[in-house]
């Protein structure tokens, strides 16, 4: 039996520690290295990525990687070391390379076909974002054109990806990232304990489509929540300067607090949280939501496309734009504990149509049919 030889590269777990690209791919690798189908060669680079894809070497046909710290701006140091450690170790004979990013590494690869990830517009929508979008949207541009098969995790990325691309339609797959009840059971554990009841925002927080800033407003706006409910906010660094100090105009230095760790740490919050507020202005999937259903938290999250299209009817919405009425609706889940519930059985049942099992048996048709 001939085992299709996939090539993984380093690029996102170059890029992040944690993080919804790199779950992703930490996702589907694993799954493909159980399967006899798949040969994996797998570069994962000098990284920062806290995802154990090392556990799985020994059932690769290549691995190299090796984390190292965390430092400010690594990954810009790191990036000419792995392109030229990539270009002399990675470019065997392979049947599909599959990259974790956009870079000159894709629309140069001439080697075997591609099947690229596009995971949303967000640069294209928010440039203002991202400082130096612009070599980034180009190296976005071209390995979209040089790709043999794209896989768009969403329809709605799809849409923006039809939009925004001169691409054709045929060669998009929509595969729908998983959900973690899959793997719930190794990070069950008790809730986190916290002074008072509390509201979980889980991500990055600099960017503005993330929303931080109408969430801490509406937080603010209502003494009701802010009364009885802290905020707690999980991942990205600490608070900057800009964020300590409109968290301190809003009198709320006492109630609003940052909290770094793992996995299980995010499932300890989870399962003790009050609700998640998701208040993100675009997303292309967006996994927290349905990470929190998984441990039984209610979702409250900002009216868009990807979000509705993800959570359907699970979630209690608002519009991102209006704090007021972010707060509202806020309180109309804190405060009735017959709704919170019901969107608790509602998040349950949506979470169970995701799977990352189903994910990479859908992806690993789309290899076939490329080769």
């Amino acid at each position: 039996m001939h085992q299709l030889k996939i090539l993984f590269d380093h690029q996102v777990f170059v890029a992040q520690q944690y993080g919804g690209v790199s779950r992703l791919f930490y996702e589907l690798i694993r799954r493909l290295a159980d399967k006899k189908e798949i040969e994996l060669c797998l570069f994962h680079g000098l990284h920062i990525n806290r995802f154990p894809v090392w556990d799985i070497k020994e059932k690769t046909a290549y691995y190299f990687g090796k984390r190292i710290v965390s430092l400010p701006h690594i990954s810009v140091l790191l990036k000419p070391i792995n392109q030229a450690l990539f270009n002399s170790l990675a470019r065997k004979s392979v049947d599909i390379f599959h990259p974790t990013g956009y870079s000159s590494t894709v629309y140069s690869w001439r080697k075997s076909p591609v099947v690229l990830t596009v995971y949303d517009m967000i640069p294209e929508l928010f440039p203002q974002d991202f400082p130096d979008i612009r070599p980034r949207l180009e190296n976005k541009r071209k390995s979209i054109e040089r790709a043999d098969r794209i896989v768009a995790i969403s329809q709605t990325t799809k849409e923006d990806l039809l939009r925004f691309y001169k691409v054709d339609e045929a060669k998009i797959n929509v595969i729908y990232p998983g959900a973690p009840v899959e793997t719930l059971e190794k990070n069950q554990c008790d809730p986190y304990k916290h002074a008072k009841p509390y509201i979980l925002y889980v991500g990055t927080r600099k960017q503005g489509y993330k929303n931080f800033e109408h969430l801490l407003l509406a937080y603010a706006i209502s003494k009701r929540i802010h009364d009885e409910f802290d905020l707690i906010c999980f991942g990205g660094p600490s608070f900057s300067r800009a964020e300590h100090d409109a968290i301190s105009l809003l009198e709320r230095l006492d109630d609003v607090f940052h909290i770094a760790g793992n996995d299980q740490q995010l499932s300890r919050l989870y399962t003790g949280a009050s609700a998640l507020v998701y208040p993100s202005l675009y997303e292309g999937f967006g996994l927290p939501p349905l990470e929190a259903m998984a441990h039984g938290c209610p979702v409250i999250a900002g009216n868009v496309a990807a979000t509705r299209e993800v959570l359907g009817d699970a979630a209690a919405y608002f519009d991102p734009v209006e704090p007021e009425v972010m707060a509202s609706t806020m309180e109309s889940v804190l405060f009735d504990e017959t709704f919170r519930r019901e969107l608790i059985e509602r998040g349950k049942n949506q979470v169970n149509k995701y799977s990352w099992s189903r994910m990479a048996e859908e992806i690993y048709e789309v290899y076939k049919n490329t080769t």
